[in-house]
């Protein structure tokens, strides 16, 4: 098999902010992965809050192409276990591979993503749409010119939390919210104390990853489901997130790739967690994979290519928060920018 990167710079047309950062420009690393003839792809976004960069995942990468130069082409989640051993310390480089061997592998069968997955598809696949911190009066704006949108995610740690919430719980209601570790305890009481269970489908990480203790006080008393992001990366986490949390949410590239995934998933189910998914400032080829299997967790959020002003890729095309896929075989993507690829 012949591997290949391309590198390109992605950029979100406005900032984007969240508790612990503001962010708007992310370096990403495309694979192309060949076995002379079908090829599929991959994508990794660096990510600093995971310690993900690029050149280390281009590094790994590079250290394993002479294998895959020698290896015949079976299946993806052979591939991964092969190469697991060289690249289990970066699951961003795992992930980025293993997408793309599962793009390949659907694309041999003539399938969709979806179809060579059997996911089960039984009504239209949807997402949230992310507000970064808002004001009061920003939000409003924003749940205006998102009105025909199934579902919110809101992002929270500022002053004006507890108004969004019920702005949100009387515009929106069940929709999501996300903290991203940004309260204390007392904070998350407060804020919580007027909130009712159907105001809000599920709210992520609202305390941060060290405070496991305050998380599962918390649990105790919160009138919606607690889901843990930042607190899990992949299956070690699982057990830990059990007792802390209600449910998990799952990003391949914490985790590793869509192989791993399909196991976190069975995993959390037999501990009867809520399971979502989520993406992070990824390209229409990130996202569409994440469509291909959203109907596998109680809720969803790839609406990336919403926010970026040079989305290299075309796949998926979401209106009002519904995904229509290509009618082609494996992520179903095609490139809308020349890349330089590269020999790995």
């Amino acid at each position: 098999m012949r591997l290949e990167f391309a590198e390109y710079e992605i950029h979100l047309s406005s900032p984007l902010k969240v508790s612990r950062e503001t962010h708007q420009t992310h370096k990403a690393l495309f694979l192309r992965l060949s076995d002379g003839a079908h090829e599929g792809f991959g994508e990794a976004t660096e990510f600093s809050v995971y310690g993900a960069r690029r050149d280390s995942i281009l590094s790994s990468l590079k250290k394993i192409a002479p294998l895959l130069s020698s290896l015949d082409f079976t299946s993806a989640p052979q591939l991964w276990q092969d190469l697991s051993p060289y690249l289990a310390e970066n699951p961003f480089a795992q992930c980025a591979l293993d997408v793309a061997a599962w793009d390949l592998a659907a694309k041999k069968s003539n399938r969709s993503l979806r179809e060579f997955l059997e996911v089960p598809i039984s009504s239209p696949v949807t997402t949230s749409i992310t507000c970064g911190l808002s004001t009061p009066d920003e939000l409003n704006k924003f749940l205006d010119s998102h009105f025909f949108w199934p579902r919110v995610k809101l992002k929270l740690g500022n002053e004006h939390d507890a108004e969004n919430l019920a702005i949100l719980a009387r515009r929106k209601p069940g929709s999501l919210a996300d903290v991203n570790g940004g309260w204390s305890l007392e904070r998350a009481r407060e804020v919580l104390r007027n909130l009712n269970p159907n105001d809000l489908a599920l709210l992520e990480q609202p305390l941060p990853v060290r405070a496991q203790s305050e998380t599962i006080a918390l649990k105790k008393i919160s009138p919606v489901p607690l889901i843990g992001d930042e607190s899990f990366r992949g299956e070690a986490d699982i057990e830990t997130c059990a007792h802390t949390f209600d449910g998990i949410n799952v990003k391949l590239l914490k985790c590793g790739g869509i192989t791993p995934c399909l196991k976190i998933i069975e995993l959390a189910r037999t501990r009867r967690m809520k399971v979502t998914i989520g993406c992070m400032p990824e390209s229409s080829l990130g996202a569409s994979v994440i469509a291909h299997i959203a109907p596998l967790f109680d809720a969803a959020d790839f609406d990336s290519p919403e926010f970026l002003s040079n989305d290299p890729a075309e796949g998926i095309v979401l209106r009002n928060g519904v995904a229509s896929f290509p009618n082609t075989p494996g992520i179903g993507i095609s490139w809308s920018v020349p890349l330089n690829w590269r020999q790995a």
